[in-house]
């Protein structure tokens, strides 16, 4: 899996491609961590797996990436807009935020890349 990640404003980007590990996903989360650090606030973000391939292990990683998110404390709320446009992608996204249980992130899931950026600009 590969993925590149923009730091900024109004929100962050995360890009994937390839199949989906959970070691790219510790590798964003880690990159993630340090950046939020270093900003003292959690931005926005916008994860676009329009490139992304899932695999038989999705349902796990999904399961191991809310419950990390899940117990994580943040110093303010952030939302996060995933866009996933195939299915099998979808199912993982979905996944995703039905486990995920941190009431600091608000997760939403787009089929389209303009309708994600549209919640992400509008004010929370």
């Amino acid at each position: 899996m590969s993925y590149r990640v923009q730091l900024g404003e109004p929100y962050c980007r995360v890009w994937f491609s390839g199949k989906l590990t959970g070691a790219g996903l510790r590798d964003v989360a880690d990159q993630f961590r340090e950046h939020e650090s270093e900003l003292g606030f959690i931005p926005d973000r916008l994860v676009d797996m329009s490139d992304m391939i899932a695999t038989g292990a999705t349902f796990n990683l999904a399961i191991l990436a809310a419950r990390v998110r899940g117990v994580q404390r943040f110093p303010n709320k952030f939302r996060s807009a995933l866009v996933a446009p195939r299915v099998e992608v979808a199912g993982f996204a979905r996944i995703f935020r039905i486990l995920h249980r941190n009431p600091q992130i608000e997760v939403r899931v787009f089929t389209e890349l303009a309708d994600a950026e549209r919640w992400l600009g509008e004010s929370p």
